[in-house]
């Protein structure tokens, strides 16, 4: 049963470990982890690649009415966004890898999240394809109304 003190909640567990050093003293808190599973030689992703959507003209032009029309349907019911009736469980996510001067969708299945990178299963991307994390905008000049403009005196 939870407990909260403060407004931190607390469970008391029960753990066996080897404590043949004697490291480990009764009442003591520690941070534990807890493995729920392990995959080996899998395609991580960051999960920032999963959350990045392009501006349609980033699109490229095979695929940019699709995406127009996706981004339609979310901006209306954001519920029903993907969804269709009788779908399989799994979740899928949309990656999008760079094609010359513009970026693709690639619909992949999502694994395992340690909450940085994700497990992406599919055909596509491969190892080593050039998956979008973000985009960098150009150069602007920044300004605050907090702090002072100062001239530039190279200029003269």
């Amino acid at each position: 049963n939870a407990s909260m003190t403060q407004g931190v909640v607390t469970y008391t567990v029960v753990v066996a470990v080897d404590n043949a050093g004697g490291k480990l003293l009764p009442y003591l808190t520690t941070r534990v982890l807890f493995e729920v599973e392990e995959r080996k030689d899998v395609l991580l992703v960051p999960n920032a690649a999963l959350r990045w959507q392009p501006l349609v003209q980033h699109v490229a032009p095979e695929a940019r009415s699709a995406y127009a029309t996706a981004l339609r349907q979310k901006a209306r019911d954001p519920k029903a966004a993907g969804e269709k009736s009788g779908a399989s469980p799994r979740i899928q996510g949309t990656l999008w890898v760079k094609q010359g001067d513009f970026v693709r969708p690639v619909v992949v299945d999502v694994g395992l999240t340690d909450g940085v990178t994700t497990e992406i299963m599919g055909a596509e991307p491969g190892e080593g394809s050039e998956v979008v994390l973000g985009q960098v905008q150009p150069d602007e000049e920044v300004s605050t109304p907090f702090l002072p403009k100062l001239k530039n005196d190279k200029a003269q």
